[in-house]
């Protein structure tokens, strides 16, 4: 089978080089996504240079990370790439919540047809976020199948921290992401208290929270579900705001709790880096993304931590498969998507399920380097087991056609 993958970050290319390796004929055609967000009017010449190359090499698939390359093909929106597809399966693979994509588009009347093209018979939808699945599937009237994200064992192996050109000391700990610290106290009370139930019940769905009698967000409920008669539906301004809002939230409650209680706790070796750093926690301001530097960093620090995002409701982190892939020593929240029962924990990765549990684990766990080993030569085995890019493959031709 031929596969055609839009190319289009460092981890797309990953993708086709473990597909490749793993058999498949995969052709990578890039999507300039970044320059289309500077310069909106190039997408039609990008769109048609995309129909093109799928008319020269005639796929049988092709594989869209966060469906980049549905893209206009006049300026009226009136045909979109896949409309010129010749009926091939094409593959959204969602990364990110749906909703946030729509930003590529700024006109509403943009927006609106772009919702519509997502419910092409030709799309078939896959997603990293079980809840969120459950969410866009009523949204768009269409399965959205589970297919969490993954990572490449050979780019990510513990001897790649050799290649790397960066050197790093021992650590206690490391954070890489967005601190996102924020002021909530002018959030409204549904606001706060939504967002804590989404926190508690990731396995509920904003239907699901919505629909529930004499709930405590009665706004929220009422502009929700009226979204789904609306012909703009998810695209709303109330409730892209209150998605935006919530998401805004539950980043900050994941974050800020877990990184202020080891600031205050003295944690003598910590490495953080990012955006959004407050100077007290002297972090790295400019982000690496180079998997041997990522490796070497891994390799030193005793546990690496993975505070989630604000997007997802179950879906885990690309980061977390790089560290455990890497040979380093994983800390996550209880219950990670990878490991819904719990049945790793302790074995593959370290969780905690309140902020001081990351400083427990910190003082009784740090010195015991027969555990450390332990967990690291497992959390590599684990991931060559079944979460790699090439078992996302397997799964991903599984479930084409049954949308």
């Amino acid at each position: 089978m031929k596969i055609l993958v839009i190319q289009h970050t460092a981890w797309t290319e990953m993708i086709c080089h473990a597909w490749r390796l793993a058999g498949a004929d995969v052709r990578a055609v890039p999507v300039p996504v970044a320059a289309l967000q500077q310069e909106p009017g190039r997408r039609q010449d990008v769109a048609r240079e995309l129909v093109r190359a799928i008319r020269v090499e005639s796929p049988q698939l092709i594989v869209d990370v966060n469906a980049v390359a549905i893209l206009p093909l006049d300026k009226d929106c009136n045909r979109w790439t896949v409309d010129e597809s010749g009926g091939v399966p094409w593959c959204a693979w969602w990364w990110d919540a749906p909703h946030l994509r729509a930003a590529m588009f700024r006109a509403a009347s943009e927006q609106r047809t772009w919702r519509r093209v997502l419910a092409h018979p030709s799309v078939n939808h896959f997603i990293w976020d079980v809840t969120l699945g459950r969410e866009y599937s009523r949204w768009l009237q269409r399965p959205f199948h589970y297919l969490p994200t993954a990572t490449h064992p050979g780019f990510f192996h513990p001897d790649a921290a050799g290649q790397s050109t960066r050197s790093f000391q021992e650590y206690d700990l490391t954070f890489l992401g967005t601190y996102f610290g924020g002021n909530e106290d002018g959030d409204s009370q549904e606001l706060a208290a939504l967002s804590a139930e989404r926190i508690r019940r990731p396995d509920c769905s904003y239907f699901e929270l919505a629909e529930r009698p004499d709930s405590a967000w009665p706004i929220f409920s009422k502009t929700l579900l009226a979204g789904l008669k609306h012909e703009d539906g998810f695209l709303q301004d109330d409730i892209m705001a209150w998605k935006t809002a919530l998401d805004r939230r539950v980043l900050a409650v994941r974050r800020i709790a877990p990184l202020e209680s080891i600031l205050q706790a003295r944690v003598p070796a910590c490495f953080f880096a990012g955006t959004g750093w407050p100077n007290r926690f002297k972090a790295e301001s400019t982000p690496f993304y180079q998997p041997a530097h990522l490796v070497a960093l891994y390799r030193r620090a005793a546990f690496n931590l993975d505070l989630g995002n604000g997007q997802g409701f179950t879906g885990g982190t690309m980061r977390a498969y790089e560290i455990m892939a890497a040979g380093g020593v994983l800390l996550c929240r209880s219950r990670p998507e990878f490991d819904p029962t719990g049945e790793h924990d302790g074995k593959v990765y370290l969780s905690y399920a309140a902020p001081s549990d990351i400083l427990r684990i910190l003082e009784t766990c740090r010195n015991n380097r027969f555990l450390l080993q332990t967990l690291r030569d497992n959390a590599r085995q684990f991931v060559l087991g079944r979460h790699t890019w090439a078992h996302r493959l397997n799964d991903l031709l599984g479930n084409v056609g049954e949308s």
